[in-house]
C-alpha cells in the first residue's frame, strides 16, 4: 500500500507553521522530505538545486505550509529566479530539463497547482472587471467633450485623461502573471469553457479597443505636452513575462510615439525624417479617430490646426463659410455679371 502523499510529517512542521517564500531553505526542509522521495524511488543524490527547490516548494504548498495567496506575489516576474519556475510553466521546465518526476512529485505538484489555478481564476477575473469598468468610464466621458469654446486638450485634461490613464495601469496590470493559468506556454491563459469564454480572446478584444480608441488620444496628449503620458508599451517594455509568454499570442500594440527613439549617433537628417514619419502616421490616426468618432459622441471643441482635415466643421455654433474653388468662384462672377445686366435692362423698359 502506497505512502500517504499528504500525510503528517514531524513537528517541524506543525499545523501552526506557514513557510514564507524567503525561508525555503533546502537544507532545513529537504531533509524532511527526503525519505518520502526515496520511498517512491526517486533518486536524491542525482538532483540538482533547482529541482530541490521545486519539489520542496510543491510539498510545502500541497501540504498548505504555503499561503497560496502569497506565492504569486502579485505579478512579480524576475528573470533567473527559481521562483519563476516553481510557479509558472512547470510542463515546460520538465520538459526543457528532460526530467520526469515521480507520482509522488506530481501528486504534491498537482495539489498545489489546483490551489493556484482557483487563485489565479479569482484574479483574473477581478482584473478584466477593472479594465471594463474604466473603459465604462472613459465611454462615458467622451460626451462630456461638448465645449466648443475650448481646445481638445483643454477639455480632454478634465474630462478624460484620467479614464485613459486608468485603462492603461489596468490593462497592464491584467498583462502580469499572476492572472493567468501559466501551465505551459501553449496554455497561458485561464479558460472558463462553460462559459466559452477564455482570456485570449478578451484581451485581444482589449488590445484592438486600445489601438483604435485609446493610441492616438494619447499621441493627440503628447504632441503638445511636456509631462507625457506613459503608453502601454512603454507600460510592460522589457517586461519577460509579456514578451516571452503574451505577446505572441496576441495582436500587436500599435501605440504612436511622439519621439524616434533612435540612438543619438543618427545623423541629424535620418532624426528629422524618423520625426516627421511619426508626425504623418500620428495626425493620420488623429484624423481616422476624429472621422469615426465625433459625430458619434457628439464630441465639440474648438480646433487647432493639428485638427483641421478631419474635423467636423458643423460641430461649431456658426458654421463656416466652405471655401470654393477658383472655378466656383468664376462661375459666381458670371452669374453675378449676368444678373447684374439683367437688372439694367429692365431699368432701361420700364
Amino acid at each position: 500500500m502506497g505512502a500517504d502523499p499528504v500525510k503528517s510529517f514531524p513537528e517541524d512542521l506543525g499545523e501552526k507553521d506557514k513557510i514564507s517564500w524567503n525561508n525555503i531553505y533546502t537544507d532545513e526542509f529537504f531533509p524532511l522530505i527526503k525519505p518520502e522521495l526515496e520511498r517512491n524511488g526517486v533518486k536524491t543524490d542525482q538532483l540538482d538545486e533547482n529541482q530541490k527547490k521545486l519539489i520542496t516548494f510543491d510539498f510545502l504548498l500541497a501540504n498548505e505550509r504555503i499561503w497560496p495567496s502569497s506565492v504569486d506575489e502579485w505579478g512579480k516576474f524576475e528573470e533567473n529566479d527559481w521562483k519563476n519556475d516553481a510557479r509558472y510553466f512547470r510542463d515546460d521546465y520538465y520538459y526543457k530539463k528532460n526530467y520526469q518526476p515521480s507520482n509522488i512529485e506530481k501528486t504534491w505538484y498537482e495539489l498545489g497547482w489546483f490551489f493556484l489555478r482557483v487563485q489565479r481564476i479569482y484574479t483574473g477575473i477581478k482584473s478584466a472587471r477593472n479594465v471594463l469598468e474604466n473603459i465604462w468610464n472613459f465611454e462615458k466621458n467622451l460626451f462630456e467633450l461638448n465645449d466648443n469654446t475650448k481646445t481638445f486638450d483643454q477639455q480632454s485634461k478634465v474630462k478624460i485623461q484620467n479614464s485613459v490613464e486608468l485603462i492603461v495601469n489596468s490593462l497592464f496590470n491584467f498583462f502580469l502573471p499572476h492572472n493567468h493559468l501559466n501551465l505551459r506556454s501553449d496554455l497561458v491563459f485561464n479558460i472558463d469553457s462553460s462559459n466559452n469564454q477564455d482570456d485570449q480572446s478578451l484581451i485581444s478584444d482589449l488590445i484592438l479597443y486600445y489601438n483604435e480608441k485609446i493610441a492616438p488620444i494619447i499621441w493627440r496628449y503628447n504632441k503638445n505636452s511636456s509631462n507625457k503620458q506613459a503608453t502601454l508599451t512603454e507600460k510592460i517594455r522589457d517586461k519577460t513575462y509579456f514578451n516571452t509568454y503574451l505577446k505572441p499570442l496576441l495582436p500587436e500594440i500599435k501605440d504612436i510615439l511622439t519621439d524616434p527613439e533612435l540612438n543619438k549617433t543618427y545623423s541629424d537628417e535620418i532624426q528629422k525624417a524618423a520625426k516627421e514619419g511619426l508626425e504623418k502616421a500620428g495626425q493620420k490616426a488623429w484624423g481616422i479617430w476624429l472621422k469615426n468618432y465625433q459625430g458619434k459622441y457628439g464630441i465639440k471643441f474648438r480646433p487647432e490646426e493639428i485638427d483641421s482635415e478631419y474635423f467636423d466643421e458643423s460641430s461649431l455654433s456658426v458654421v463656416k463659410p466652405e471655401e470654393k474653388t477658383e472655378e466656383e468662384r468664376e462661375k459666381k462672377e458670371e452669374i453675378d455679371q449676368k444678373a447684374e445686366k439683367t437688372e439694367i435692362k429692365e431699368k432701361k423698359i420700364s
